[in-house]
């Protein structure tokens, strides 16, 4: 994504500054911003995380709005904030989710990974609807991942992978749409919508 461009004094064009995308992850996990930090660029937004190691995603909310606020971010500007989430796979968080989901306008947006953020990296790998919880999901990204730790960046490892990992977790959000499953929903075991950011990111 290229810097956008404005008119200065006299007809000149002047640089404005790259687009920039704030997100906000879970507690202390470093996973997601590792892996975001590759996608920065010369002509790519600058990415940035909220400060905090907030877990509950109302508050991980609020804290987005925040920021995004005092840094003056605006869809206008090309910006964009993501509160990045696990729905985990117990039930009683939903409603925590929803509300969250509630709070949504059209420069922050909810991205939940079901039932954890290791989903979006075993889109790249295959296409499957076997429900999963956390821990099975971590083993099996090591097992086809075997160079996969926690905290570490994958990305050398999946970047040629990226395209098949977005067509994967668009077919289980369309698989989890057919069968009446919303999104951001605990019931839509296995999903991730990190694409959504990915996609965004290097348009």
């Amino acid at each position: 994504m290229k810097a956008s461009k404005g008119v200065g004094k006299r007809g000149q064009q002047t640089r404005k500054r790259n687009p920039i995308v704030l997100f906000a992850a879970e507690g202390d996990n470093k996973t997601e911003s590792i892996f975001l930090q590759n996608f920065q660029g010369k002509d790519r937004p600058r990415i940035l995380q909220t400060f905090g190691n907030r877990t509950d995603p109302v508050k991980m909310m609020k804290q987005l709005i925040k920021e995004a606020r005092e840094k003056g971010l605006s869809v206008r500007d090309g910006d964009r904030a993501y509160c990045i989430i696990d729905t985990d796979t117990d039930k009683g968080k939903q409603s925590q989710i929803d509300a969250a989901c509630r709070m949504e306008t059209d420069l922050v947006k909810v991205i939940s990974s079901s039932p954890c953020f290791e989903e979006w990296f075993l889109c790249h790998y295959r296409w499957s609807t076997g429900y999963q919880t956390s821990s099975a999901a971590v083993d099996e990204l090591k097992e086809r991942c075997p160079g996969y730790r926690k905290n570490s960046n994958i990305y050398p490892l999946i970047k040629g992978l990226q395209d098949a990992a977005i067509t994967n977790a668009k077919r289980l959000e369309q698989f989890h749409r057919d069968q009446g499953r919303s999104e951001h929903s605990v019931d839509s075991n296995p999903s991730s919508e990190m694409y959504k950011v990915i996609e965004f990111l290097t348009k």
